[in-house]
């Protein structure tokens, strides 16, 4: 388990004061949040002659075990529901209120709502937004935008916007840094203050671990190799975390 408290109400009382004067009192009312810590895990099955003939082969699933292990934490840390996975950002109670964007016809509307959002975070929880989490698709349609002289809103493949400066493949909007994963649902744009708001606890790193005892692995000259991870996620201030949920159709 870890327990910890996050924000739930805040008073803001800074006020300017003259001298001998009564100071403005600030408050915030916090509230205990107790998580258990969730697991993830897989394993393969390989045989005694495939890890003595083929080393590399031996690397590369412990490798593909770890990356399959990595890709679900992304998914547990946005949409997990509780244990035994990772209550994920997503689902969290306290978010600002979702902004639809109809992008169907100019897909700027959806960058003019991820920006409506961005000013949510910071007018009503006080938080600066770091990070938009998107789908690859949502992102493509952003990219592939063009105006109506067939100029590439946010630059070409080989240049900038209009051909103002080199091509950058570092994903930037509104300034904020873009992480494109398939982990968030297309249609779902997550923008947020995640330094600030959230911390992950890592109970166990991803270990990678084989034996030849498990089930009748021994008889059958079968090795497991398995891969787990345990951790669990904070969410100090949901208010720092809003969604934007463009429509393509």
């Amino acid at each position: 388990m870890i327990s910890y408290v996050k924000e739930a109400t805040e008073t803001q009382g800074a006020i300017a004061v003259a001298e001998k004067t009564k100071k403005g009192q600030s408050d915030a009312g916090f509230v205990r949040v107790n998580e258990q810590v969730g697991k993830i895990a897989a394993f393969f099955k390989i045989t005694d002659e495939l890890a003595l003939d083929a080393n590399q082969l031996q690397s590369f699933i412990s490798n593909r075990l770890v990356a399959q292990v990595q890709r679900e934490e992304d998914n547990e840390l946005l949409n997990g529901a509780g244990y035994p996975s990772i209550p994920g950002v997503l689902g969290r109670a306290g978010l600002q209120a979702a902004i639809p964007a109809a992008a169907a016809t100019d897909p700027t509307v959806l960058v003019d709502a991820i920006f409506q959002q961005i000013t949510n975070i910071r007018w009503n929880a006080f938080v600066e937004p770091d990070a938009i989490v998107i789908n690859p698709f949502d992102w493509q349609h952003l990219r592939l935008a063009k105006d109506k002289n067939g100029q590439y809103l946010t630059g070409g493949p080989f240049t900038g916007a209009y051909g103002n400066g080199g091509y950058t493949n570092v994903d930037a909007l509104w300034g904020f840094k873009v992480v494109q994963t398939p982990r968030i649902a297309a249609g779902t744009v997550l923008v947020g203050g995640f330094q600030e708001c959230g911390q992950l606890f890592r109970r166990q790193g991803v270990t990678v671990e084989m034996a030849n005892q498990n089930e009748d692995d021994f008889v059958n000259n079968l090795i497991t190799v398995r891969a787990e991870s345990r951790a669990a996620l904070a969410v100090y201030r949901p208010g720092g975390f809003g969604t934007v949920t463009p429509t393509w159709a």
